[in-house]
């Protein structure tokens, strides 16, 4: 129930910015930033799950590149997708993406979403910016955790390139029992 109050509450803040839900994008995944994905290295590690059952099956660890058209910009991000060999297993990256999280604003705690347009097969790509709620910073630690959980499984509603910035605010409040 919480995480279809939480998806309810973004899909009227963004109705309310002007976002407008694309019938041709289907949603891939989505992952919360963490401070090394929006470092100087210029690489998101990418939900393993998602990856394998939503982008291209990858043969080498070089991976391929991947254009990825700004949902707000129409900007298109030229990344690589790859995988680093990790214990019997897989870790997957987007690199090349230090220009896209600095030209959206994006900090640790803010998210990213992946879609596919079925129409035409391409990559669409969208920074969603989390404003942390004013408050103590003695609890920001414990609210980090929990505001980064309660949108993680919350896919966000695409938009249909209204020409303005490919970030969304949204604004979460935390509820102390």
């Amino acid at each position: 129930m919480q995480t279809q109050n939480n998806y309810h509450r973004q899909a009227a803040a963004e109705r309310r910015q002007g976002w407008k839900p694309e019938k041709n994008l289907r949603f891939l995944l989505q992952k919360v930033l963490k401070q090394s994905d929006v470092g100087s290295l210029g690489r998101i590690v990418l939900p393993k799950k998602e990856a394998e059952t939503h982008l291209p099956e990858l043969e080498a660890r070089d991976g391929i590149s991947i254009a990825m058209e700004d949902i707000g910009t129409s900007r298109v991000w030229n990344m690589r997708y790859r995988f680093w060999p990790n214990n019997k297993s897989r870790m997957y990256l987007l690199e090349n993406t230090g220009d896209f999280v600095r030209t959206n604003g994006l900090q640790e705690g803010d998210f990213i979403v992946i879609y596919s347009d079925v129409k035409c097969g391409k990559y669409m790509i969208r920074g969603v910016k989390v404003r942390q709620p004013a408050g103590p910073k003695a609890e920001s630690k414990k609210a980090g955790k929990s505001r980064r959980n309660s949108h993680a499984n919350c896919p966000a509603a695409a938009n249909n390139g209204s020409g303005s910035s490919s970030t969304t605010m949204i604004t979460q409040t935390r509820t102390v029992k």
